[in-house]
């Protein structure tokens, strides 16, 4: 009787879009995940924060984006435009990298094939992040009347509950065709203390899954990854739609007459179950990426003609160009296969980060002023 009445209350509360429970953070990024992802990035800060090496890592990533102002490719363009979106936000609400405890991104990649321009608009997807400190919602709502995301123009904000959570919402029927967003919708879950972004559908059904208790499922190939990922600080998977195992299906048939050996690993691409890049701290921090295959065979030609005929040795070399002497890192760069997985493998120490940090540095003012075709003296 009393389970049958507590069932009742569950399917009332989400009938009538009332909380059912005060949700943890660990619950709310759970139903972050949007159905059929085919990226998922998860980032635990304060995990990673634990480790001998964060502090100087950090400055040296810093370091290292004020040297490379590179942007995307074209059609990758508005990931550069998402990125400056979150700096900005981060900003104006006075959170600081320190203050941010985990990120969790999923995106649906159904409406989105190679060369084509990225629109969020037309994606299913939700970005979450959990605070150290609650987020006030006024803080929130000036953060987002200042924030340039709908291309700059006067949007209209509006504050209403879904699912018992309070959303603030921003919508702008004249902001020009390709902006980051014409509408978004921003959750605020557990007191403030976790936010998700998002379209209004993908937030609405975030909400929804989270007071039902069902999270979405992890599709196979991202399932599969995802479960050699408990002990990282950071993971991004990322599984091929069927659009995109099409054209990576023509382009192999394409190489087998010029390139017979290297259409046969794309055929195998056309068919893996997904990549998954993985980032674990501690005395050093462990990279590694990995290509999951749908068969042990395939795993083997791609280690052996792709990893290491092609990626290894291409890398050091590079690195060894730059730095001009044999690393830890270098060192320790190896692949390997477990069964239907090739993997490219490295940790860096903190002798590496020193010896990085030497060869990124910024150029002097003087010499970053220096006429174009007068030799730096």
């Amino acid at each position: 009787m009393k389970m049958t009445s507590y069932v009742l209350l569950i399917g009332l509360c989400v009938l009538f879009g009332l909380p059912v429970t005060a949700s943890t953070p660990a619950e709310a990024l759970k139903a972050a995940l949007v159905p059929n992802a085919s990226v998922v990035f998860f980032s635990d800060l304060e995990k990673a924060a634990k480790s001998p090496l964060a502090g100087q890592f950090e400055q040296f990533r810093d370091q290292v984006n004020v040297v490379q102002q590179g942007g995307m490719p074209d059609q990758l363009g508005k990931w550069n435009d998402l990125a400056a979106f979150a700096e900005s936000m981060a900003k104006d609400l006075g959170v600081k990298r320190e203050d941010i405890l985990r990120n969790f991104v999923s995106i649906n990649l159904a409406q989105w094939m190679f060369g084509q321009q990225m629109n969020m608009q037309q994606m299913d997807m939700v970005f979450a992040s959990e605070f150290r400190q609650p987020i006030e919602k006024k803080k929130l709502r000036t953060a987002l009347e200042e924030n340039s995301v709908l291309g700059g123009v006067e949007s209209i904000i509006d504050e209403i509950e879904i699912q018992g959570v309070p959303v603030v919402s921003v919508f702008n029927p004249d902001a020009p065709a390709d902006a980051l967003f014409t509408q978004l919708f921003v959750a605020m879950l557990c007191e403030g203390r976790v936010l998700f972004f998002g379209g209004e559908v993908a937030v609405k059904s975030a909400l929804e899954r989270l007071a039902a208790g069902k999270a979405a499922e992890y599709a196979e190939g991202l399932a599969e990854m995802q479960q050699g990922c408990k002990d990282c600080d950071s993971f991004f998977l990322f599984a091929p739609t069927e659009p995109m195992r099409g054209k990576i299906a023509e382009f192999a048939q394409q190489q087998q007459a010029a390139n017979p050996a290297m259409g046969n690993i794309m055929a195998g691409f056309a068919k893996m179950k997904g990549t998954v890049f993985t980032v674990k701290s501690g005395d050093k921090i462990d990279f590694a990426f990995s290509v999951l295959m749908a068969t042990a065979e395939d795993a083997t030609l791609v280690k052996s003609m792709l990893m290491d005929s092609m990626v290894l040795p291409s890398l050091k070399m590079m690195l060894m160009q730059k730095i001009g002497k044999m690393t830890p890192l270098l060192e320790s760069m190896k692949t390997e296969q477990k069964d239907n997985a090739a993997s490219f493998k490295a940790s860096v120490t903190q002798e590496d980060i020193s010896i990085f940090a030497e060869v990124f540095k910024p150029a002097p003012e003087n010499d970053a002023a220096v006429p174009v075709g007068i030799p730096a003296q």
